[in-house]
């Protein structure tokens, strides 16, 4: 199975770091890719109420499993597997 990485910087705001991930996302689906992973998306920060609904709509867009690491409600640390799960604290 082929993979994508993608490492982001955590000074991007959650908005921000979706937009530069569509195109990522998309050009990984091109070349083969079946997962995104996503290890450290917004760990270290505040979690983003919408982030668990973007990162499930964007593997629904690009028809790939996204595995992202995020912040939950307060400070758990998860382990994601979109758009179905499962999740995992970590």
């Amino acid at each position: 199975m082929r993979l994508a990485l993608a490492h982001l910087g955590r000074q991007e705001s959650l908005p921000r770091l979706l937009k530069i991930l569509v195109p990522l996302v998309h050009q990984a689906r091109e070349e083969g890719a079946l997962a995104l992973l996503l290890p450290e998306l917004v760990l270290g920060r505040q979690g983003e109420e919408d982030l668990p609904q973007a990162l499930e709509a964007l593997a629904g867009e690009s028809r790939m499993r996204v595995v992202a690491g995020y912040l939950a409600q307060g400070p758990r640390n998860r382990l994601g597997v979109f758009p179905q799960g499962p999740f995992y604290d970590k």
